[in-house]
């Protein structure tokens, strides 16, 4: 008896017990209930099949960063940002002429490398809420790079990607 009529047997013997079934074309096997249930074989949601990796988010307050923080879905990171700034609300917001009480302007965006890094050195250090690590950027690091406000511009050298040194 070589090896093929072993497996064979072994096929048989799984058949006979319920644990495969042969599919209707002949082509292959399959699991069927009992057998899934031996082997603890169960279908994995969509989540469980594909792992994501958290992305880096950073939440700028009147063009400023100030806090970084680690989500697996922007819209989770959105929520957040939402839940951080109602529930610091009173710190954020500014009086306006005439007292008017004026809201900040609120930003969620991808991370920036020297946002990253200071999500990096300092998470060990992080405020929990909701129960995810946020970084408070200080000052110093909120400087690091250039700050982009959002606004398009006609400024040659303040445009994206102008890398050329000659432009001016």
């Amino acid at each position: 008896m070589g090896p093929a009529h072993y497996q064979t047997q072994k096929r048989l013997h799984a058949i006979e017990r319920g644990w495969i079934v042969l599919h209707e074309s002949g082509t292959y096997l399959k699991f069927a209930q009992a057998g899934a249930d031996k082997f603890a074989l169960r279908r994995l949601s969509y989540e469980e099949a594909v792992s994501f990796s958290l992305s880096t988010f950073t939440l700028d307050i009147d063009g400023k960063p100030m806090l970084v923080l680690r989500a697996k879905w922007q819209a989770d990171a959105d929520e957040i940002c939402r839940a951080w700034v109602q529930a610091h609300w009173d710190e954020l917001t500014r009086e306006g002429p005439y007292g008017a009480e004026l809201p900040p302007a609120i930003r969620l965006r991808m991370a920036r490398a020297a946002e990253k890094a200071a999500y990096e050195t300092n998470a060990h250090s992080a405020l929990l809420f909701h129960d995810v690590s946020i970084v408070i950027l200080t000052g110093a690091e909120r400087l690091d790079e250039p700050q982009d406000s959002g606004e398009p511009t006609s400024d040659p050298e303040q445009r994206p990607g102008n890398d050329d040194p000659q432009a001016s």
